[in-house]
């Protein structure tokens, strides 16, 4: 019993080690990835066929997340399958072309549960979702932010996001389309793009309203 105490406290320190603690900007692994998903493992969850989403506390999605103000957001389930469909990925192969991060089932499956999920998520609190494919998970964060609704992707269809190739894993990026944008992790001596990371700007009649407070919040998720 002293011995898996002391293993988890070991993997519990390299994991923060690695970038799990705010204001780490470390890049996201595998191990962080797993972190990140089994570590509070006492939020709420929804699990429905081959899709998992969960609350996490922002901190665990590591810097730059950890210091942005996130609040619940109130979109239709239109606006959600609009996003879903203009999210696209190029993987860096010869044979790399534009595809869509989502096909049509996967939207139709997932829409309904983000749409909720974002409209009840506590403040301060990202989104962890899995998406069982074929070819593997794809496994990110949404939540949002300001006036922006953020998709943060560490894998698309069992390809791990890195900024440099990885052997078989390769490499891809994100595609910015209309009204999308790069987040831009401004750091005090220069800024880095991160392009598994989509911003989308909300409309002003989404934006978190400073009427609503957080025991209206409570009553309007149970």
């Amino acid at each position: 019993m002293r011995s898996h105490k002391s293993i988890s406290v070991l993997l519990l320190i390299l994991g923060l080690l690695l970038g799990i603690t705010p204001g780490c900007s470390k890049t996201r692994n595998w191990f962080d990835l797993d972190l990140l998903k089994n570590l509070y493992s006492g939020e709420k969850k929804v699990n429905k066929k081959k899709i998992t989403l969960m609350y996490k506390p922002k901190f665990y999605a590591g810097h730059p997340i950890s210091e942005m103000r996130l609040h619940p957001v109130k979109l239709s389930e239109e606006q959600i399958i609009q996003q879903m469909q203009s999210l696209k990925y190029k993987e860096f192969s010869l044979s790399g072309k534009k595809k869509p991060v989502f096909n049509h089932s996967e939207i139709n499956g997932m829409a309904t549960l983000i749409k909720n999920s974002l409209l009840h998520a506590p403040k301060n609190k990202i989104i962890f979702y899995t998406l069982e494919t074929p070819n593997g998970p794809t496994e990110g964060i949404i939540f949002a932010s300001s006036d922006n609704l953020n998709w943060k992707f560490f894998s698309i269809q069992g390809l791990v996001y890195s900024k440099y190739p990885r052997g078989i894993l390769g490499k891809w990026k994100l595609i910015p389309g209309s009204g999308q944008k790069y987040h831009i992790h401004r750091k005090k001596t220069a800024s880095e793009t991160l392009e598994n990371w989509i911003e989308v700007t909300l409309p002003k009649r989404n934006r978190e309203s400073p009427q609503v407070t957080y025991k209206q919040r409570v009553n309007r998720i149970n």
